[in-house]
């Protein structure tokens, strides 16, 4: 029996990558993950603190683009499909012009088939340490080159 505050999504076995992309584009209310076993995570929306400190870790990773021009930065919302399958979407991201060359513009509208050199997770109070050190840990082993 459903209750008040509860969420009933219908969620199809081992989505394909264009079926997840669809699934997250339907619920884009929600802030969604898939991980490499093809379990789905959904996240709560963050507090207004930790927010703002994503909101300045974009926007000085930005700033840092700007002037240099070695490649494109992704906020919360940017989803990347690593190469163990998991559909991640960093807080803060950096990926290089050499990386984004290898994908193809069809493959830019989705979740990008690559991993960014830089992923950064901001730490809530509600976030257990132990969920984003094996995520840091997963970056790392898909190709990550720093996970902060």
């Amino acid at each position: 029996m459903l209750h008040e505050q509860d969420l009933e999504i219908a969620i199809p076995p081992r989505m394909s990558d264009a079926e997840f992309f669809r699934f997250c584009r339907d619920n884009d209310e929600l802030r969604i993950e898939r991980d490499a076993h093809g379990n789905i995570v959904i996240m709560p929306p963050t507090g207004f603190n930790t927010g703002t400190r994503n909101t300045k870790l974009t926007s000085k990773l930005d700033q840092w683009n700007e002037e240099l021009q070695f490649g494109s930065v992704g906020d919360s919302s940017t989803g990347f499909r690593l190469p163990n399958t998991a559909v991640r979407s960093p807080d803060a991201s950096w990926i290089s012009n050499e990386r984004l060359a290898k994908t193809s513009s069809e493959e830019q509208e989705g979740f990008l088939p690559a991993a960014p050199e830089f992923a950064a997770e901001i730490r809530s109070r509600t976030d257990r340490s132990r969920v984003l050190d094996e995520k840091m840990e997963e970056y790392m082993a898909n190709g990550v080159l720093l996970a902060w």
